[in-house]
């Protein structure tokens, strides 16, 4: 199946504007319940955050990413692996959700932070299938369905804090207005959702659906390693203050972090299927996403490390004042960030998903031991910088094993008859 670029760009449009749209709104439901809570109380409400976020890979492990493999390369496989894939991750969900609330105890978190661990857990637990039915979308390449229903959700989310924030509410209800928008939004994902693609069990293929995704499911452990784990080590060794200061320059961060993942998940399914029909054309739209990665990305860098007082007196106010040089470095890993989608792509693309898991849980052992010892010396600023660091090693090692990949791909497809 040819798809033209016009189906790339439309698709890339769609999810972009989507993607905007829900980041302003995701945005600014979160920067209104910092300045309501403070510093302090936000600083809780965002461990729990990121505490529970951790624990969502364990419900996907990878099946997500190989369902849109393999609904893009056989699309009549769709409905046996899309059943498959919600049935494993249900048991794999009440597994995580246990081992979160024994980790969560075991940590001597304080009540109030332990009891939003819980109800967050829910809801991310929920949020983690949402990603599941986006991938029927992108197999058939409707990814303005995945951008409206993505826009929904944090649509329903802000909707559903508004009252506590005009009440004066505490940080439980925001919890509970959380899983109760994400519970209705996983109804309209998957009603959506089964109009292309109707879940049908096959007890038989479980076992080696879940032995394909175990790369792809590796990968996203190591993901989270990087991704959310500075977080819940500047918890562990810092006060709630520190982690509101962090959470807060991070939350403009995550930002970028949702523009790249929106144009992988428009380009992926596309590189899966020039892989196995033209490597030329798959090295052309490489090329081109990189140029223009890299273009977006110095100047956003540079936006961001100046306008960053600026922007967070405007939008936080003066209690997070002390946020400014956490935005400041992390301006740095928003270069690499944007840069470094496409080459992971790539492996992806052409099957070598155990090279790119290779690279993510190199970065993600050497983050976490960059936390421990930059957070305990530095703070706010140690997190920040462990973050750079993570960020400009996956994108070293991504791209230079991309470029590899390419390469062997390139002479196995000369070589053969």
């Amino acid at each position: 199946m040819n798809v033209p670029f016009s189906t790339i760009s439309k698709n890339v449009l769609s999810l972009g504007f989507s993607g905007v749209v829900s980041m302003l709104v995701s945005a600014a439901t979160d920067i209104a319940i910092a300045r309501h809570l403070g510093v302090e109380r936000f600083g809780q409400y965002s461990t729990a955050l990121a505490f529970s976020t951790v624990f969502i890979v364990l419900s996907d492990f990878g099946m997500t990413f190989n369902l849109v493999r393999v609904g893009s390369r056989d699309p009549a496989a769709l409905d046996v692996t899309l059943g498959n894939t919600l049935a494993a991750k249900t048991v794999l969900a009440v597994a995580a959700y246990a081992l979160m609330i024994a980790i969560a105890l075991w940590a001597g978190y304080p009540p109030a932070t332990r009891e939003m661990i819980f109800i967050l857990g829910i809801a991310t637990l929920l949020f983690n299938l949402h990603p599941t039915f986006s991938g029927v979308f992108e197999v058939h390449q409707r990814m303005e369905l995945s951008a409206f229903c993505r826009t929904l959700s944090f649509v329903l989310i802000a909707l559903a804090s508004l009252p506590g924030l005009l009440l004066g509410a505490g940080m439980t209800y925001f919890a509970a207005a959380n899983l109760a928008a994400t519970a209705a939004a996983t109804v309209v994902w998957y009603r959506m959702s089964s109009r292309y693609a109707r879940p049908v069990l096959d007890v038989g293929r479980i076992g080696p659906m879940f032995r394909e995704s175990i790369p792809f499911g590796l990968g996203g452990i190591f993901y989270m390693s990087y991704f959310r784990m500075d977080t819940v080590i500047l918890s562990l060794f810092r006060s709630e203050r520190e982690v509101g200061i962090y959470s807060a320059a991070y939350k403009l961060f995550e930002i970028v972090v949702k523009v790249a993942a929106t144009v992988s998940t428009a380009v992926l399914p596309v590189m899966y299927r020039h892989s196995v029909a033209d490597l030329g054309k798959l090295r052309t739209l490489y090329h081109r996403l990189v140029a223009i990665s890299a273009a977006l990305a110095v100047g956003g860098a540079v936006v961001i490390y100046a306008l960053a007082p600026v922007v967070l007196q405007v939008l936080y106010g003066d209690r997070f004042a002390d946020s400014t040089i956490v935005l400041q470095v992390l301006a740095f890993a928003i270069l690499f960030r944007l840069i470094g989608a496409s080459p992971g792509d790539v492996l992806f693309s052409v099957d070598r998903v155990a090279w790119k898991t290779a690279a993510q849980g190199a970065t993600g052992l050497a983050t976490i031991a960059a936390d421990v010892v930059l957070i305990s010396l530095y703070g706010t600023v140690g997190a920040a910088l462990a973050t750079v660091l993570s960020e400009f090693l996956l994108f070293a090692l991504c791209a230079a094993l991309a470029s590899v990949a390419l390469s062997r791909a390139r002479n196995a497809s000369a070589s053969s008859p």
